[in-house]
């Protein structure tokens, strides 16, 4: 009879010790674990507001309480560092199919204007023409990939049909006037300079041609000063011919048209 007495209080004791869950067992039932943690963090919330020393600290010491909080709190860390994860593939994605559809709308519009005259291409990207960003449209890459090599071509156009002085022309009718165009100024400009440095290394490399033009221009000039006709002689060699072999000159320390190169 004593015996039976003795086994029933150990045996409630041990399954009391047993209705006692851990860690392993909230790892393995999420869903418990969550709803413990929010029950004790109720219970703490309402011990604090009725300020309950004694149930604050029996809380704290819950060693159920303990294990739920904490295996509830490492998944949602491990959750939200999952859904960073699934959020950056995500976006990473994004941006990949972005630069395919990018480069294969650039390649289109590099195809599309390489085709064109260089007053088409000018017209199409008028737009991108003094325009900063960066992140640019495809058709914008498109031009500034095109753009040297459309003005380098044009450039060679104008001086194979306009040579010296015409280009001059040329240059001054796009650069002023109703007929002003800002592409073809600069074009016209940069076109003229080539065109002079072109001609000037051509009598470097060519003394006896520099020498006979300059002469040439000198004794023009010589003829109208001995005249006393200093504003004509000073205007003789002013002119487009004149200057450049002046220029060409210069480079050989010949500065002025007092004399003949000899």
């Amino acid at each position: 009879m004593n015996y039976k007495i003795l086994v029933i209080p150990i045996a409630i004791i041990f399954l009391a010790a047993c209705s006692k869950h851990d860690k392993a067992y909230y790892a393995a039932n999420i869903d418990k674990a969550e709803s413990k943690s929010r029950e004790c963090n109720s219970a703490m919330e309402a011990a604090f507001v009725a300020n309950d020393k004694e149930k604050i600290t029996s809380l704290s010491e819950d060693v159920e309480c303990k294990a739920a909080v904490e295996v509830f709190k490492k998944h949602k860390t491990e959750l939200a560092k999952v859904e960073r994860e699934l959020k950056r593939k995500e976006k990473e994605q994004a941006r990949l199919a972005a630069e395919k559809a990018f480069q294969e709308k650039y390649e289109q519009q590099l195809s599309s204007l390489k085709n064109l005259s260089y007053v088409d291409f000018v017209e199409s990207t008028k737009d991108c023409v003094g325009s900063f960003s960066f992140k640019k449209s495809p058709i914008c890459k498109a031009y500034q990939e095109l753009k040297k090599d459309f003005d380098t071509k044009e450039i060679a156009v104008l001086k194979a049909k306009y040579s010296g002085e015409k280009l001059e022309d040329f240059r001054q009718d796009q650069c002023q006037g109703v007929n002003y165009s800002k592409v073809y100024c600069a074009l016209a400009l940069q076109a003229a300079r080539e065109q002079k440095q072109e001609k000037i290394e051509g009598y470097l490399a060519d003394r006896a041609s520099l020498k006979k033009a300059f002469n040439q221009c000198q004794s023009q000039y010589d003829v109208l000063r001995k005249a006393n006709k200093w504003g004509e002689a000073n205007a003789s060699i002013q002119t487009y011919q004149c200057s450049l072999v002046a220029q060409a000159a210069s480079k050989l320390k010949v500065y002025s048209f007092n004399k003949p190169i000899q």
